[in-house]
């Protein structure tokens, strides 16, 4: 393993940890999350078409 994949590795497990806490953290206070938080593919072109296309005309 590289040092940037130890690094990337590092990173996602201190973000899986800080969103556990995070979690618990919500619970503890009576808060049960009903949304996820992730974004996927599909998601993210619906995002991009929102803004695409009422800016499309003026690109013409």
């Amino acid at each position: 393993m590289t040092e940037e994949q130890k690094a990337v590795s590092s990173a996602n497990d201190a973000a899986q940890s800080q969103s556990a806490a995070s979690e618990a953290a919500l619970e503890a206070m009576g808060y049960k999350q009903e949304l996820k938080r992730a974004m996927s593919v599909p998601d993210m072109l619906v995002y991009g078409l929102i803004f695409m296309v009422p800016i499309a005309p003026f690109g013409i």
